[in-house]
């Protein structure tokens, strides 16, 4: 009786349901190609869109060349995400979106990094050179520059005789900006108030003297000095050229590597 028991229990057991295989990961995330491509191009072009931002906030560089690279660095990014939404929105198609996203961006950094590197070279031969008076700006902030000392001269000079001090010990404690004949020539001057600014800093950054000659800090009276200003900005000037030729090689072969890989495989989209 209990051997009938158990197998009509057995004859109304629910049958075995074998589980479906797992279905593989390509078929659970699947992502799109436009994900991917930005993705891709906003890692390969990081690095020299941040080195143009990085070498033209400096404020040697960004007085001397101008800020023009860095209009064309900062116009990389909407770009790319603007080509995102096109390519989500199927209008621009896949076969060349690697030319219109990557390729052309690309290349404009290039041909950027390479003027840049061009631009270095040529102030650094001005600036390292012992002619003064033929290149405009060089010449244009050496004159700015004894027009600030002869100020600081005369300013310090009338501050010993009214105070009592001597003009060494004025030139400790009294700032350029104070001096009372500082105003009314930058308002009737306006080229003086930038070319001060820009000397002041890099007195204050480079630890130098003077512009086109060694010659005692005007802003920073009394410190120890160790060059004229215009050779202090030259050396500098040559590592910021050697960073922004390591920028031209780095997209060249970007560029190089992008076009062999497209012309290998023409039909890449066939399978998108």
């Amino acid at each position: 009786m209990l051997k009938g028991l158990l197998a009509t229990l057995a004859n109304f057991r629910a049958p075995v349901v074998e589980d479906d295989e797992p279905e593989s990961m390509d078929s659970l995330v699947k992502i799109p190609f436009e994900v991917k491509l930005t993705f891709v191009t906003a890692v390969v072009l990081f690095h020299p869109v941040v080195l143009i931002w990085r070498l033209f906030t400096r404020n040697d560089v960004f007085f001397l060349l101008g800020g023009w690279a860095a209009w064309v660095a900062a116009v990389v990014p909407p770009w790319v995400m603007l080509c995102h939404i096109s390519m989500h929105k199927k209008a621009i198609p896949f076969r060349v979106a690697p030319i219109i996203v990557l390729v052309l961006p690309a290349a404009i950094l290039a041909i950027t990094c390479q003027l840049q590197s061009w631009q270095f070279a040529g102030q650094q031969v001005q600036l390292t050179a012992r002619d003064c008076e033929s290149f405009p700006v060089k010449a244009r902030l050496e004159r700015s520059w004894w027009r600030a000392y002869e100020l600081w001269d005369s300013c310090t000079k009338e501050l010993a005789r009214t105070s009592g001090a001597s003009q060494q010990e004025v030139k400790a404690f009294a700032r350029f900006e104070s001096c009372s004949e500082y105003r009314p020539l930058i308002l009737h001057e306006d080229h003086l108030a930038n070319d001060w600014k820009f000397l002041a800093e890099t007195e204050h950054t480079h630890h130098c003297g003077g512009w086109c000659t060694v010659q005692p800090s005007i802003w920073r009276a009394g410190s120890p000095i160790g060059d004229s200003c215009s050779m202090a900005v030259a050396r500098v000037f040559v590592g910021t050229g050697r960073m922004s030729f390591q920028a031209t090689v780095y997209v060249g072969l970007l560029l190089m590597s992008t076009s062999v890989a497209l012309v290998l495989r023409p039909n890449w989209s066939a399978g998108l």
